[in-house]
């Protein structure tokens, strides 16, 4: 039998769509521990801190509440030498619908970074992030496809659903490559490359005669990212980037840019702008400051899927957007010019 849950509409919209199955958000860049391990410890101070929360499609009753909180801190110089060494760790949640299903993550990351030519302009990376994923299943305000009667919901007939369990765990591994590079004094491009589920965990809430015999494994999923940013003079900075998720049949591309624009002469002030789409989906607006190193964001992602259609519906409001907001804090455990260190000269 089919589970039919209160927010059906919303899942079979989504399946339409066939985004990722995973934590996503639309400021990936925001996100820095969620988007690729070897993003661990990949920064120029000491520590880094990166909190973000995602509202989705609360219009409709059927909210995806999503949140990921991580620190991370570098080590570099005594047996290390020249490279980085980072560690992370993260905690991600997610709630669907009236809090009838929940997903909780504790994840810890570790991630080697090392610039490999004479020059020291490329830097390659490498990163494994693993931990513990629980998943809760709650029957309060779930609805079966036995409970209906005559097109009408009835909550005093049987289900007629055998349920596993309510609460499932599992171990998750993933890892991860990076590459950056300083194409001159203007421009850095840099990539990405990350595999999850490398232990393609089972998931089963509901026991049918299918399951018995095929296991319900989570399938991996690949992300690739792009990015840049290119200094125009004058105070402003362009950030174009590009994330591709691919996971069993569901995919999500997003594309655009953010703009940088420094305030007064210290540059200790930036405004951001940004202007991205997640294909076939939504397009994303975004808004933020940046003060000496605190940077916040703002986003909104305006539906224009078919997912729009179903405004102003039966128990449903006039928004399907989803709002995200989100804060990155770096700083230093010393000084600036404690932190510095002269490379010997090998042609001397």
């Amino acid at each position: 039998m089919i589970l039919k849950k209160s927010f059906l509409i919303l899942l079979l919209s989504a399946t339409s769509i066939a985004w990722a199955q995973d934590h996503h958000f639309s400021q990936f860049y925001a996100t820095p521990l969620n988007t690729n391990p070897a993003n661990t410890g990949n920064f120029a101070e000491d520590w880094r801190f990166s909190g973000i929360h995602r509202n989705q499609w609360s219009g409709i009753n059927s909210a995806f509440v999503s949140s990921a909180f991580g620190f991370e801190t570098n080590f570099k110089g005594s047996f290390i030498g020249q490279d980085k060494l980072g560690v992370g760790i993260m905690f991600l949640k997610d709630n669907v619908g009236a809090n009838s299903f929940s997903n909780s993550g504790f994840l810890l990351s570790t991630a080697w970074h090392r610039k490999v030519d004479h020059q020291k302009r490329h830097k390659v990376s490498a990163g494994i992030q693993g931990g513990i994923i629980q998943k809760q299943l709650s029957d309060n305000g779930l609805q079966f496809e036995n409970q209906y009667q005559n097109f009408a919901f009835n909550p005093d007939l049987a289900n007629g659903e055998t349920l596993k369990g309510s609460s499932q765990s599992y171990i998750d591994i993933e890892a991860g490559l990076g590459w950056s590079y300083l194409l001159n004094a203007r421009t850095t491009v840099n990539s990405g490359i990350s595999l999850y589920q490398l232990t393609s965990p089972q998931e089963n809430f509901s026991e049918t005669v299918d399951s018995l015999f095929t296991p319900n494994n989570l399938g991996n999923r690949l992300s690739f990212t792009v990015g840049a940013a290119y200094n125009l003079g004058n105070g402003m900075t362009l950030y174009p980037r590009i994330l591709w998720m691919g996971q069993t049949k569901a995919r999500n591309f997003n594309v655009g840019s953010s703009l940088g624009y420094d305030i007064g002469k210290s540059n200790d002030i930036s405004v951001l702008v940004g202007l991205y789409t997640r294909l076939g989906d939504a397009a994303i607006v975004m808004g933020g400051m940046k003060y000496k190193n605190i940077t916040g964001r703002i986003s909104y992602d305006a539906t224009y899927s078919g997912l729009n259609n179903i405004k102003g519906a039966d128990g449903a409001g006039n928004t399907v957007g989803a709002w995200e907001v989100s804060l990155i804090i770096v700083g230093r455990f010393r000084s600036e010019e404690q932190s510095k260190f002269t490379v010997p000269c090998g042609i001397f």
